[in-house]
């Protein structure tokens, strides 16, 4: 039985190791400006982001959103930024963390933000399922109590 190892990608050169291979020509350095630069998918998603974090930012000062949530969407945001800004970073938190890739990485944290986030809002759910009961309950006991001669809501329009 063959494997892999048989069939030297290298067949002029079995000896010899693939860095060992390469020509000095073909190895240059990068323009400047070309390593930093962003792709345009970048600079629309950071623009994106600056102008959800500006979104979040006027939320806080009207008082309109709650600031420990906005905190926590404004961290959401700003780990975001990073992701883009530098891609490479999550493949070296994946390699940390045992993973492969850097986008399983994102992926298995979406499932998770996913699952808490469902498990959260079905609580939530359940419980103004509760108060909903709790309040039709005291009505209906109230009504019962005045002896149901006063008219109700649907009688009265």
């Amino acid at each position: 039985m063959r494997s892999a190892g048989h069939d030297s990608i290298q067949r002029r050169h079995p000896g010899k190791r693939s860095e060992q291979l390469g020509r000095g020509e073909d190895r240059r350095s990068v323009p400047a400006g070309e390593a930093g630069s962003l792709t345009p998918f970048q600079w629309i998603a950071i623009t994106f982001i600056i102008c959800a974090a500006c979104y979040e930012l006027v939320n806080i000062r009207q008082q309109r959103a709650v600031r420990l949530l906005a905190l926590f969407r404004g961290i959401i945001w700003f780990a975001a930024a990073l992701a883009i800004l530098f891609p490479n970073q999550i493949g070296r938190l994946a390699t940390m963390v045992g993973i492969g890739r850097g986008a399983d990485v994102i992926l298995y944290s979406f499932v998770l933000i996913f699952m808490a986030t469902t498990f959260y809002f079905y609580s939530r759910y359940l419980r103004l399922q509760r108060q909903i009961t709790d309040v039709v309950r005291y009505l209906a006991i109230q009504e019962a109590a005045r002896g149901g001669d006063e008219p109700t809501l649907e009688e009265q329009s």
